[in-house]
C-alpha cells in the first residue's frame, strides 16, 4: 500500500506545481495588465493636466491683457479730462486776457479825456 500512494502523491504535486505555476502566471498577466492600465491612465491624466494648465495660463493672459486694455482706457480718459481742464483754462485766461486789455484800452481812454480836461482848465 505506501507504494501506490507515492505515484498519487507525486501526481497531486505535480498537479498543485501546474496549477501553482498558472496561478503565478496569471498574476503576473494580470499585474502586466495593470500596470499598462495604469500607465494608460497615468498618461490621460498627464495630458488633462497639461490642458488644464494651458487652460489656466490662457485666461490667465486674457485677463492680463483685459486688465491692461482697462488701464490704457483709464489712462486715455484721464489724459482727455487733463487736455480739457487745461483747455477750459487756457480759455478763462485768453478771456481774461481780452477783458484786460480791454480795460487797458477804457482806462488808456479815460486817461486822455483827464488829461485834456486838465489841459483845457490850465488853459481858461
Amino acid at each position: 500500500m505506501g507504494q501506490s500512494r507515492s505515484p498519487e502523491l507525486s501526481d497531486i504535486l505535480a498537479r498543485l506545481s501546474t496549477q501553482a505555476k498558472k496561478v503565478e502566471d496569471a498574476f503576473a498577466d494580470l499585474a502586466e495588465k495593470t500596470d499598462t492600465a495604469a500607465a494608460r491612465r497615468d498618461e490621460r491624466v498627464q495630458a488633462g493636466w497639461r490642458s488644464m494648465q494651458a487652460d489656466i495660463d490662457n485666461q490667465i493672459k486674457e485677463m492680463r491683457a483685459a486688465r491692461a486694455a482697462r488701464e490704457h482706457e483709464r489712462d486715455v480718459q484721464r489724459a482727455e479730462q487733463n487736455a480739457q481742464a487745461a483747455q477750459a483754462r487756457a480759455d478763462w485766461a485768453a478771456a481774461y486776457a481780452v477783458a484786460a486789455s480791454e480795460m487797458a484800452r477804457l482806462a488808456a481812454l479815460d486817461a486822455e479825456a483827464a488829461r485834456s480836461e486838465a489841459n483845457a482848465l490850465k488853459l481858461r
